[in-house]
């Protein structure tokens, strides 16, 4: 038995001993892969697919420099909705969640959160032939005719607008959730909600790629609505989060975000034609 007790707590040593770093990240070396969360849609300019079909963005190059600069391999799991990617964070079945993720407190009950590498504000895709909202130019006028119980605003499920920032903007207005930012589009364009409410970054492709469509679908900007987006890490690789961090502000964050959809501007034109 005592022999048994010795050889226990020889191998207990060994295994203290043997970790030259923290073991959130020594289990990342020993793996020889960083495993990343993200979610398989193309989210411009955080990811997308170029001409040839490879995934490109600032998810991507972030995941990448992670990766090189640990000496891992990188391994991207791709999921449905962002609830999984932070589903799959929480449990340790990645290590970090990359893909467009928007700090809410509701997601900090279960994962850490980086710093933020883009500020990003919320926007709207407003139906201008709604009868309700004919003449109403200025912003604040907008929301604030929103925000009443007769009026529809679109969402998609399983995002941070449904988490969070639908009831924070418009506490007062009838939600309506959709599958994905396609269907919610439609339904703006064909005048079934008064508003969709999506990212500044969707606001802003959807300008360039659907410029027809503007005559009838006012982009609107919500300037006083910030929507940080981080990497959420396990909730206790402390460590990692550290050295995320560490790295992030190296890169000098938040980054400009308007540059990297110009620099995929070609790309996505043609994917939308």
């Amino acid at each position: 038995m005592r022999k048994k007790i010795i050889i226990l707590f020889c191998f207990f040593i060994q295994g203290i001993y043997g970790q030259n770093y923290a073991p959130d990240i020594q289990q990342i070396l020993n793996r020889g892969v960083l495993s990343v969360g993200m979610i398989d849609e193309q989210l411009p300019p955080f990811h997308l697919k170029d001409k040839e079909g490879n995934w490109v963005g600032i998810d991507i190059d972030i995941s990448r420099e992670l990766a090189s600069s640990l000496g891992v391999k990188l391994e991207i799991r791709f999921t449905k909705t962002f609830k999984e990617v932070i589903d799959l964070v929480f449990s340790h079945q990645v290590d970090v969640g990359i893909s467009n993720l928007s700090r809410t407190l509701k997601r900090s009950q279960k994962v850490l959160f980086s710093d933020p590498y883009a500020l990003l504000h919320k926007a709207l895709l407003v139906n201008r032939r709604k009868e309700e909202l004919i003449g109403v130019e200025k912003e604040g006028s907008v929301i604030e005719r929103l925000n009443h119980s007769y009026i529809k605003i679109a969402y998609t499920r399983n995002s941070a607008d449904a988490e969070t920032f639908a009831d924070l903007i418009f506490p007062g207005a009838q939600k309506i959730e959709y599958e994905n930012q396609s269907d919610l589009m439609a339904s703006v364009e064909k005048g079934e909600v008064a508003a969709g409410l999506v990212e500044e970054m969707t606001m802003k492709l959807y300008s360039k790629t659907h410029p027809e469509k503007i005559i009838d679908v006012q982009p609107l900007l919500i300037r006083d609505v910030e929507d940080p987006v981080c990497i959420a890490l396990p909730w206790d690789s402390r460590q990692l989060l550290f050295y995320v961090s560490i790295y992030l502000k190296n890169k000098k964050v938040p980054l400009d975000v308007d540059k990297y959809l110009q620099k995929y501007e070609e790309v996505l034109l043609k994917s939308n034609k």
